[in-house]
């Protein structure tokens, strides 16, 4: 997954956030009124459908309605959104930046 300010991707897209699964086909969320939130869930289940033990999930919302939910571990590019708690954060703030800008 690839994920980034809107404008980073496409000049015109001043007010979106961008994300892709292949870093040529873009999707894009209206900046106005979004909020990130983020949350650490431990799976703690020995199965092979389970992907990982440790998810660090970003969701962005719209009021109450969750438009986009990811985990950091499945995004390119973004080396300093590290698989730990203050990675995650970092992710939050970078997140919350392009929504204010």
């Amino acid at each position: 997954m690839y994920i980034d300010n809107g404008a980073t991707v496409d000049a015109t897209w001043t007010k979106a956030i961008a994300w892709s699964s292949d870093n040529t086909n873009w999707n894009t969320l209206n900046k106005n009124g979004l909020s990130v939130h983020h949350n650490i869930v431990n799976k703690n289940i020995a199965s092979p459908l389970v992907k990982r033990s440790t998810s660090f999930l970003i969701t962005i919302k719209k009021g109450e309605d969750e438009l986009l939910q990811f985990d950091i571990q499945d995004v390119v590019g973004k080396g300093t959104w590290a698989a730990t708690a203050a990675g995650l954060q970092v992710a939050v703030d970078d997140i919350s930046n392009w929504i204010s800008n």
